[in-house]
């Protein structure tokens, strides 16, 4: 009689230990995914918005120390990329002047490796 195969939650990561593909699956399955792939794999229970992978362990995401005061935003790590109305601006470390063409509610994206994006909702108010 033959061993039953293991199997268990399994993440796929790149190389900067970015979390792209998780699921359940068997030893064999995990190697023929990261094969196809060109991840490495590890057996462990993940998310990726929250984590990623570090010297072969799964470790938090930090979060950005962002402060947003009226339309300021502090905090912003240099490198960042900030999504703001569909256009992409990088960040230069410096507090940022948000500025909008009409009221009305915003969204503003921003990410950078390994911390955690951000989505921010601002609302810029008619001016009287």
């Amino acid at each position: 009689m033959t061993e039953a195969a293991t199997a268990g939650e399994v993440v796929l990561y790149d190389a900067r230990g970015e979390i792209r593909m998780r699921g359940y699956m068997s030893q064999f399955e995990a190697e023929l995914n990261a094969k196809r792939t060109g991840f490495s794999y590890l057996f462990a229970r993940a998310s990726e918005s929250e984590q990623y992978v570090n010297a072969g362990k799964i470790v938090s995401r930090p979060k950005m120390a962002l402060q947003l005061v009226g339309l300021t935003l502090k905090g912003v790590p240099a490198d960042a990329v900030l999504i703001i109305e569909g256009i992409e601006y990088i960040s230069d470390g410096s507090d940022i002047e948000l500025g909008f063409s009409l009221p009305g509610e915003y969204e503003v994206v921003i990410d950078l490796w390994p911390y955690q994006s951000e989505v921010l909702h601002v609302e810029n108010r008619t001016q009287k």
